[in-house]
């Protein structure tokens, strides 16, 4: 690791005025200790975990440190059932659109934000230069960089991997030649996949048996394997790989036990430790601030479900012009703007646009939502005892569902009914009110208000463009 340039580029992240330098020498300090694998594909929530650092702050610090070149970060698509990574990008607008093929699994997996697109951060290169081979070994290397470290199988899938599913591991170098061999019974089923790249291909033996051994010559391209399948008679195989792709990969010999698969139930399926998902990075207001040139394709549309959409409106804003002046009113308005970005970005959301004198907000959780949309009503009231001559109110209204990301006007948009449907709610809102709809409303929503000086009131409106009643809730100060 070259430690003077790391230590140049910690000194550049101190004077980040949106980090705390104390925090930030700390963090530093850290990354100077680790080695190996712990310097690639890392996951933020379990760095700050580990490190006892606030979570909020080791999250901004690893998003600003890509910024100046201490990491890069990837968009990883997880298979939720093996954690291999199936396809890792450097650009959001490289994400695929609609579903993704899993070379382990042999399933396809839906794209979505909100889960299974992992963002990870490795060291820049012009810190510690040393490649690693993760073709080394199966387990200390190729898993640890081909699989996501978040992932964690039942003992049971562990178990069936380690001594029954995977039958061998086979480093291929480019223009190299790998030979196979294994003795496969009627009707059984194997999977050679190339993981790294996400490449299958699939031997189905029929309920024959060949006394003659079986030859199979197979071509591993850019685009995958020459043959997808190969329909043959049991008995000796010998599956003779020729890779033609630029870079050294690695092939995995896995067979397929069917009544294994069908006797997992839910108690068995794998879990993942906590990590920065798409959605969770494209809510965070420093991301935004500081990667929003990003070079992104006009028709990206990507899902993200369960997303908090919040709006703001400024109340009489019309009125304040026509008593105050252009100039003055339009102080006033960007000095609310920045009353509330500072109450989205302490709660973890990120304003996605203003509209004229309102905003639009995204957060990842409905309680962030909600804090912040207090936390904004508290402000506003601040900003009003130091403007006395001019006081203002704001409206706010949420909304949580699913959403497409898209690009607008050269920046990160969602769109859809869900955030449609928060624009309406918003517009119910009186002065120095909150409204939301009922699938926000859950227990630990009803903790925060009820410990609030908050009054609710649950309501049933007619919202435009919505044909039945939506149930909705009122809050304000008592």
């Amino acid at each position: 690791m070259d430690k003077t340039v790391l230590k140049q580029k910690i000194n550049t992240l101190e004077k980040f005025p949106e980090l705390n330098a104390s925090l930030v020498k700390k963090f530093g300090e850290i990354i100077e200790r680790l080695a190996g694998w712990d310097l690639y594909r890392i996951n933020p929530i379990t760095f700050a975990k580990e490190n006892q650092l606030p979570e909020f702050d080791t999250i901004n610090m690893f998003i600003c440190g890509a910024k100046i070149g201490i990491f890069n970060f990837e968009w990883n698509l997880i298979c939720p059932m093996c954690g291999s990574i199936m396809k890792s990008h450097k650009s959001l607008g490289n994400v695929e659109k609609d579903k993704i093929h899993c070379s382990v699994c042999d399933i396809d997996i839906e794209v979505d934000l909100s889960q299974f697109v992992e963002v990870a951060f490795s060291i820049d290169e012009s810190i510690e230069n040393k490649m690693l081979d993760p073709f080394k070994d199966y387990f200390n290397d190729y898993r640890k960089y081909f699989f996501s470290k978040n992932f964690t199988p039942s003992k049971k899938l562990a178990d069936y991997m380690s001594n029954i599913g995977i039958k061998g591991f086979y480093p291929i170098a480019s223009d190299d030649t790998v030979k196979i061999n294994f003795k496969a019974k009627p009707n059984e089923l194997y999977r050679l996949s190339n993981p790294d790249n996400n490449f299958l291909v699939k031997f189905v033996f029929n309920d024959q048996i060949s006394s003659i051994p079986e030859i199979i010559d197979i071509d591993l391209l850019s685009n995958g394997f020459s043959t997808k399948v190969y329909e043959i008679p049991a008995g000796d195989i010998t599956i003779q790989v020729k890779s033609h792709l630029p870079t050294k990969a690695g092939l995995q010999l896995l067979f397929v036990d069917y009544p294994f698969f069908t006797s997992i139930t839910p108690v068995d399926f794998p879990t993942f430790q906590p990590y920065i998902t798409g959605k969770m990075l494209l809510n965070n207001q420093i991301f935004r601030d500081l990667f929003r040139i990003q070079s992104l394709p006009k028709d990206l549309k990507l899902k993200v479900s369960n997303i908090t959409i919040l709006f703001t409106d400024l109340k009489g804003s019309t009125e304040l012009y026509e008593k105050t002046g252009d100039m003055n009113a339009y102080n006033i308005v960007q000095d609310h703007f920045e009353v509330l970005k500072d109450s989205t970005k302490k709660y973890s959301g990120a304003i996605i646009k203003t509209i004229g004198d309102a905003i639009m907000a995204a957060f990842s959780r409905p309680s962030d939502g909600i804090m912040a949309a207090l936390d904004m009503i508290d402000k506003i009231e601040e900003y009003n005892k130091n403007n006395t001559s001019d006081p203002i109110s704001i409206k706010v209204g949420l909304n949580i569902g699913n959403a497409l990301t898209v690009t607008a006007n050269d920046m990160l948009d969602y769109f859809g009914q869900s955030v449609n449907i928060a624009a309406r709610v918003q517009g119910l809102a009186g002065s120095q009110e909150i409204w939301f709809t009922e699938n926000i409303y859950n227990d630990e929503i009803s903790s925060i208000l009820n410990s609030s000086k908050f009054n609710i009131e649950k309501k049933s409106a007619l919202l435009k463009g919505i044909a039945e009643p939506t149930i909705v809730y009122k809050t304000y100060k008592v």
